[in-house]
């Protein structure tokens, strides 16, 4: 019976071997992780030029959430921006507080945030070329922290004047003179207000 029994655990073990080697590689096993991020949709993400995306990020709770009493405070939501090698902040937000790189002033909120604390999805308008990369979503409550990435690719040329963002508009309607004009302007003014 003993030799029966073995063969079919091995089996059982080895089965089960994978994802516990990739609980431990990513430093994390299920039992001890309270919640897992994961952002929905084929990869990569596509967006036209000027237009909108909205990347579709949730929390999915493996154990009952905390109790607000549990763990002060809403959790804390960081999205990243990698390309080149390089990661930049693009938002975090831990509650009604929100920190916006300037480079996206403007251009992206978190829609669901923080009313609902498992959708955490980063809404991006006015695309432009330069937003094409991978996008990291990462969220960290009390002790417990969890992240996941997708890649995004904006394509096309607008043809269309409101299919551009607003800003491209309106320095292309100032033209060169128009904008020297703004600038000796703007450092007068700053010249002034500075002595007084």
């Amino acid at each position: 019976m003993a030799q029966l029994l073995l063969p079919l655990l091995a089996a059982l073990v080895l089965a089960q071997a994978p994802a516990a080697l990739a609980d431990v590689l990513e430093g994390d096993s299920s039992e001890d992780r309270a919640f897992r991020v994961r952002i929905s949709g084929h990869a990569p993400l596509q967006g036209v030029l000027g237009g909108a995306l909205t990347i579709p990020c949730h929390v999915h709770y493996l154990r009952p959430p905390p109790s607000r009493r549990a763990v002060l405070g809403s959790p804390r939501v960081k999205w990243t921006f990698l390309s080149g090698g390089r990661e930049a902040e693009v938002l975090v937000a831990r509650g009604v507080r929100v920190k916006v790189n300037e480079a996206y002033r403007f251009r992206v909120a978190l829609p669901a945030y923080p009313a609902s604390l498992t959708d955490v999805s980063l809404a991006l308008s006015e695309l432009r070329p330069n937003d094409s990369g991978i996008y990291r979503c990462e969220v960290q409550h009390g002790i417990d922290d969890s992240s996941d990435a997708v890649e995004v690719k904006v394509k096309g040329i607008p043809s269309r004047p409101h299919e551009r963002p607003v800003t491209e508009i309106w320095m292309a309607s100032l033209g060169s003179g128009t904008m020297v004009w703004w600038t000796r302007m703007t450092s007068m003014m700053s010249t002034v207000m500075l002595k007084t």
